[in-house]
């Protein structure tokens, strides 16, 4: 009898401790700040239970040595970094353990010259959490959606371990005790096949949904390394209007994103951090002053009453009062970057009996403010330059092109050589002539040679035209070499080149060797080498792949395809191979924020004509 008994007990403790599990793991918390309604996800027990085990053993170690910690350099510093846990948190004992950040542009680093530059909040977090425990990784990446991320090098590099692509660290794979904090949505909504996915509640199982990436390509393979996911919905995008509705929250014609990802976690018993409701009501009560959360493009002379008033540098070395110009209403600045990671870190501090992630969390961080926090987001090497987009009606055209798509619309064709030119005598080297009869264009400058591709400057000589920065369009030109000049090959070759180009800003016959523009090409660089493609973006110079020295008598077929900040360029030889780039999240307002400029041109001892050009505006620009 008394044997029954201890197995009567022994059976009932059984019960209620799978009873216990079994609600730890159905349970979910969705945090907004102003109403942490729901249970909360799993203890510290069943978030590590997962099958998996860790790469590194410090995460799942008991011992209170640390990692080093591994933050990425756009990390701003705020408060100290002392654990200063309360009485009530005694019981949870610290161990190392890493959080890794995936998401888009609004979590991940950037290189910018911004003027006020973008940081995703991905960058900030660690300034709220015990760095002598906490190592956080941001593998996030501009312009990827929870799909397109995932055929991505820091995808693998998460789930593998690897060379982290934003910084160049190794990083070790996600393992048992980390964190993965998840912030997609923004480039979910975009309709291009590689990126959309559907809105659809209640469709984890719906191949191809938004619920189904996430929770497998992401969720279920956190869970199954023994790591704890965090969901985090995306944040609005600022209105100048005040009112948070649509697009601004990303409620879309699809659906609702925001909700859709509040309801996967629900679901699956995971921890969320509603941050578009948290931003929203922020944005709601700040007004206007929510702007100086976002990035800015670039600086406009001040005048009597602006805010943001500050003393910089111009090109001309004279020192003039500017305030920020150029807002981007997706992106966030350093500052805001600090105050979306406050939200989350005090978020996660209020929840942390239920996700323990919350105990790393400093309890003395204070909210970020303008006063405090805003000046250290400004770029100190900006420079202001006076700039306003090219007066058209002021200059006579040299042509035009029917729009293909409508067999009306004219768009007129200017010329123009400007850049690092080497003084304005220089700019007469050049001769664009135009045969409108058989519609073609050559620029030239086979005489005395000027003008350069270079690594920090360059030359344009062409013909263009405007396009406004809220259409999509698809472009076309043959470009054949004509002439290469016999003093090219002891005139620093490399940088010759030729193409389709499209660029963020455009100049009327101007001499300016800091002129230093993004843009993106579809044509050659290097008369040695042919490298094919190239841009220049945050003032670097990429050159594609090396094909084969230029030479007179080359023909190529360059295109241009897209709109708004995501574009696809391609060069087609006579042979019919081709050779194509896309370009994501692509910043093309950083000094013309109204125009886009479309240009064939010709640089350094070349000669070159362009042919059969066609052009169609194909419809309204996704915004970012």
């Amino acid at each position: 009898m008394q044997k029954i008994k201890k197995l009567l007990v022994a059976f009932v403790s059984f019960c209620m401790a799978l009873c216990m599990v079994f609600a730890a793991a159905c349970n979910s918390v969705t945090i907004n700040n102003s109403n942490n309604s729901g249970s909360s996800e799993s203890s510290s027990s069943s978030e590590s239970s997962s099958s998996s085990s860790s790469e590194s053993s410090s995460s799942s170690s008991s011992s209170s040595n640390s990692e080093s910690s591994s933050v990425n350099d756009q990390t701003g510093s705020t408060g100290g970094n002392e654990n200063t846990n309360d009485e009530e948190e005694e019981d949870y004992t610290l161990t190392s353990t890493t959080v890794y950040f995936v998401g888009d542009s609004t979590v991940c680093q950037f290189s910018d010259t911004y003027y006020l530059p973008r940081y995703g909040y991905g960058t900030q977090f660690a300034n709220y959490v015990d760095t002598d425990y906490v190592s956080v990784v941001n593998l996030a990446l501009s312009g990827r959606s929870s799909l397109s991320f995932t055929t991505e090098t820091n995808y693998n590099v998460l789930w593998d371990g690897g060379t982290n692509t934003n910084t160049k660290e190794t990083v070790k794979a996600i393992g048992k005790g980390d964190y993965l904090i998840i912030g997609f949505g923004h480039n979910d909504e975009k309709t291009d096949a590689d990126r959309y996915t559907a809105p659809t509640l209640d469709a984890v199982d719906t191949a191809g949904s938004f619920q189904n990436i996430l929770y497998y390509k992401y969720i279920k393979l956190a869970l199954d390394a023994g790591a704890t996911p965090i969901l985090c919905t995306p944040i609005v995008r600022y209105s100048s209007s005040g009112t948070y509705t649509g697009n601004s929250i990303h409620v879309t014609s699809n659906g609702d994103y925001a909700a859709c990802i509040c309801d996967l976690a629900e679901d699956k018993g995971i921890t969320c951090v509603d941050l578009t409701t948290i931003t929203k009501t922020l944005y709601e009560t700040l007004q206007e002053d929510a702007q100086w959360f976002h990035a800015f493009s670039k600086a406009d002379l001040a005048s009597d009453g602006d805010e943001q008033v500050r003393e910089i540098t111009s090109t001309t070395n004279t020192t003039v009062s500017v305030v920020p110009s150029g807002i981007d209403t997706t992106h966030i600045n350093m500052y805001g970057a600090k105050m979306i990671s406050y939200q989350i870190a005090t978020a996660l501090r209020t929840a942390r009996k239920t996700c323990n992630l919350g105990y790393y969390v400093k309890s003395d961080i204070s909210e970020p403010t303008i006063a405090n926090d805003l000046e250290a987001a400004y770029n100190t090497s900006y420079k202001y330059r006076a700039y306003e987009s090219p007066n058209l009606s002021s200059l006579t055209s040299v042509g035009s092109v029917t729009d293909s798509q409508d067999n009306t619309t004219e768009y007129k064709l200017y010329e123009t050589v400007f850049g690092n030119v080497g003084g304005s005598d220089k700019i007469a080297n050049y001769t664009i002539s135009a045969d409108n009869e058989n519609g073609t264009y050559t620029i030239s400058n086979l005489g005395t040679i000027s003008g350069k591709i270079a690594s920090s400057s360059d030359t344009v000589a062409g013909v263009f035209t405007q396009i406004d920065i809220t259409k999509t369009f698809t472009a076309s030109v043959k470009a054949k070499v004509t002439g290469i000049s016999s003093d090219l090959a002891d005139s620093t070759p490399s940088q010759a080149a030729y193409g389709l180009m499209l660029r963020d800003d455009m100049y009327i016959n101007t001499s300016d060797s800091g002129i230093s523009s993004n843009y993106v090409t579809a044509g050659l660089i290097d008369q040695a080498n042919g490298n094919v493609i190239f841009s220049r973006e945050n003032d670097t110079l990429t050159k594609g792949s090396k094909t084969s020295a230029m030479a007179v008598g080359d023909e190529y077929t360059l295109s241009i395809t897209g709109g708004g900040q995501i574009f696809t360029v391609t060069v087609t030889t006579s042979s019919g191979y081709s050779y194509a780039q896309d370009y994501t999240d692509f910043s093309f307002t950083a000094t013309d924020t109204n125009y886009v400029y479309l240009c064939m041109f010709a640089v350094r001892g070349l000669a070159v004509e362009f042919s059969d050009f066609t052009f169609a505006i194909t419809g309204d620009a996704e915004s970012a």
